[in-house]
This record gives C-alpha cells, structure tokens and sequence, in this order.
C-alpha cells in the first residue's frame, strides 16, 4: 500500500514527457524509422550469408600439446582472445606452454547474434539513459560467459564414439550457447580431483565469467574406493574412508567453492551421480557413500547461495551412460539443458559484483528498473536484490542435443590425466 501523499511525488516523477518537446522527439524518431528498419534488414541478410563462417576459437588436446584452431572469420569478440598467438584468458604461447591444462573457447560471432535480435534473458547491460553501461571504467560484458569446472563428467567426450557422431557434453553445450548468443569455456578435464581443480584450473578462469559450473569430488571419492580395496577391506581402511576421507573432500570442495565466490559470478554444483556399477555391493556401498556427500555439497550450496544441478536424480538409467562411470550423449544432454535453464535464470547483471551499482538496469527485465526517490530518500527495489541458488534436475531434453552429428562431433582427444588411465578397471565393472 502506497499512501496517497507519496503518489503525489512519484507519478509524475514517472509520467512520460508531454508538451512541444516531447513532440518534437517523436517527429524525429519516426523520421529515423525508415533508415534505422534498412539498417536491421541489411543487418540480418549479411548476417544469415555468413552463419557458416561464425568465428569459432578450438583448443583441442593433441597429446600433450596445446593445438589452437581459429576458424574463418574475427577474433574474440569479447576481448578474450586477440590473435592467433593469443589463449582464452591473454595467456601468451609461453605462458600455454608453462601450462599442462587445456582449454577450449567457444565464440559467437556478433553478426550471427544481431540475426536473433536482442537478448531476451536480460543480459544487455545498459545504464538509465541507454548508454553503454561501466563497471570499475571497464565495460560489461554483453552476454553470458560460462566456464565449465571438474572432471569427466563435463569432459565425456572420449567415452563416446566420435566417428558416428555422438556428441560429448562439450559439443553439446557449445551448440546451446551458439543458439542463445554466449560464449563458452571448458576447463574440466577428464582425470582431475579437487587438488587439481584448484590448482590447474582455477587459475585460468578468464575474467569475463559470468556463469561457474562446477563437478568435481567423483574422482576423490574414486580414490577412497581404491583405497578400501588395496586395504583388502580392513575396518581401519572402510573408517578412514567413509568417515575422514568424506570428510576431507567436503572440506576441499567448500575451499574451491570459496574461492569462486570471490570472484562474484553465478555459481552452480553439481552433486554426484551414482556409477552404473552391476554388482550389488558396489552400487549399495556408492549409494549409502553419496547420500552423506551429496548432503555436504547441498549444505555448502546453501552457505555460498550457489545453484544445485541434482544430477544425482537426473541421471536415471543406462541409456545415460556410456560406461559404468561416464556419461553417455543422452546423459550428457539432460546435464546441458539445466546447465541452460541455470545460465537463463541468472541474468549478467545479477551478479554480485554489480548488485550494488544503482546506474544499472537491464530494459528486458523489469525486475531490475528503478524507481524515483522520495523525499531525497533512495527506495531499493529488485535491482539490489541477491539472486537466490536454485535446484535444476530437469531430465526431460530436446532431440537436436542427441542426434548425431559428424561435422560437430569432433576428432579423437588426447589423453587423460593420469588417475583416469588408471581408473580403466571400474568402467568395466
């Protein structure tokens, strides 16, 4: 309820301009019209006659060298990458050379973008008065940029049979992202545990995230399993196990988590599926295991205000695997599909690093237009609000993510990291 003095302040605060000046802007805006409907028609028709040559930046693994593809067309459009001697994040040849970690980048090009029109997910960050909008004297970032963290879960593609087309979760979500007009980077690599996501890939976040997804802590609980059979299954090494080393990957993953936050960008985990193990024991000992864990990374969700992507309940059968412990083309499109409901719901200008700049809006979300102030009083409204981390466990996925494609599938990947090779037993399990 308003009382009927404020009203007095505020409509006409917000009431449209009237009077000779107000019509003398319409008379010049419907003079511009015709010339600015030429320009977008022109705009679309050179965009629709170069959507084949969309610039699209690859980091492939080839062993154990860093092999960058950069197709026809410009470079980053995003600033990322500046040249053909130039990685994701400004990292220089020497400096990717120093590096054991791979990356792959995933672009946009613009004219395939201003073919789609504006976004309709609330991402064109603009100030009041329709300029482009700053932060810090840098400019925002125009569109969404989601980095992907962990293991082989997000890095599937050499469980899959790339010859006849199936698509690895990278190739899936790099098609989503071409479609809604993000930029993409995966950092997850097959074989890695939470020591190494901290310190192979955290380092080389590129600044314009916008969007973390996180799975990791499969293979540190991969490691505890090893452990319990070398030990023959002594009741000092199923201890040890279920009770410190849960414990002590709980803790890793909530040091991972925290450095994330400091960064200020939207944050989803991603609980751990239970492996497609035949034999009963395996599979009752992985669930009673998971149960306790996941229950840690959902507290820790709750404590960093991250998003949960359950994948513990959306992967529900064997035509979600490809093995035993990997995923297969249909399980990884239920995961891309909540990664994309996730990237949609949170807008750039949600994030934390912005909340708090009363200069920006976003025009396609009116959660996030101001409203005058009262009396020299500045009333809050949505736009300072802190976005809430939801849960996303959506199994139900379109067909274009499933059919195979030969040209989007890809070539064979290089080798794993070491624990992975070493992980060869299970997925025969």
């Amino acid at each position: 309820q308003v009382p009927v003095f404020l009203l007095a302040h505020i409509v006409p605060a917000m009431a449209p301009a009237s009077g000779p000046a107000a019509e003398d802007e319409d008379d010049r805006g419907a003079a511009a019209a015709p010339a600015a409907a030429a320009d977008t028609a022109a705009t679309v028709h050179a965009s629709a006659d170069s959507a084949t040559s969309r610039a699209t930046l690859l980091e492939r693994r080839d062993g154990d060298a860093d092999v960058v593809e950069l197709a026809e067309g410009r470079g980053c459009s995003g600033g990322i990458c500046g040249s053909r001697g130039r990685r994701p994040g400004g990292l220089c040849d020497a400096d990717a050379a120093k590096s054991s970690i791979f990356r792959r980048h995933f672009i946009v090009e613009e004219s395939d973008y201003a073919a789609r029109g504006p976004s309709s997910d609330g991402l064109a960050p603009l100030t009041a008065d329709g300029a482009e909008a700053t932060y810090a004297g840098a400019a925002l970032p125009s569109t969404a940029h989601v980095v992907l963290l962990g293991d082989s879960t997000l890095d599937n593609g050499r469980y899959l049979n790339l010859a006849f087309g199936e698509l690895s979760i990278e190739r899936q979500l790099s098609k989503r992202c071409a479609q809604r007009g993000w930029d993409f980077t995966l950092l997850a690599q097959d074989g890695s545990l939470l020591e190494d996501v901290i310190s192979r890939q955290l380092p080389l976040i590129p600044a314009s995230v916008t969007h973390v997804v996180i799975s990791a802590s499969g293979n540190n609980l991969l490691a505890l399993l090893n452990d319990m059979v070398s030990a023959n299954w002594s009741v000092r090494s199923v201890h040890a196990a279920l009770w410190e080393g849960l414990r002590r990957t709980a803790a890793l993953y909530r040091e991972v988590v925290s450095k994330l936050r400091d960064s200020g960008c939207h944050i989803a985990m991603c609980t751990v599926y239970r492996p497609n193990f035949s034999d009963l024991f395996f599979k009752s000992l992985a669930t009673v295991a998971l149960r306790v864990h996941n229950a840690r990374l959902e507290a820790i969700c709750e404590d960093f205000d991250c998003s949960v992507l359950d994948l513990a309940n959306i992967l529900e059968g064997d035509e979600d695997f490809a093995n035993p412990l990997e995923l297969s083309t249909n399980g990884g499109a239920k995961v891309v599909e909540n990664i994309a409901a996730f990237v949609g719901d949170h807008p750039v200008l949600a994030l934390r690093r912005y909340q708090h700049n009363p200069h920006l809006l976003s025009t396609e979300d009116d959660a996030f237009l101001p409203i005058p102030d009262v009396f020299g009083f500045g009333v809050k409204c949505c736009s300072t609000r802190r976005q809430s981390g939801r849960v996303y466990s959506n199994r139900v996925v379109t067909s274009d993510l499933k059919q195979p494609n030969l040209k989007l599938a890809g070539g064979p990947l290089g080798r794993p990291l070491v624990f992975s090779e070493e992980q060869h037993c299970w997925r025969e399990a």
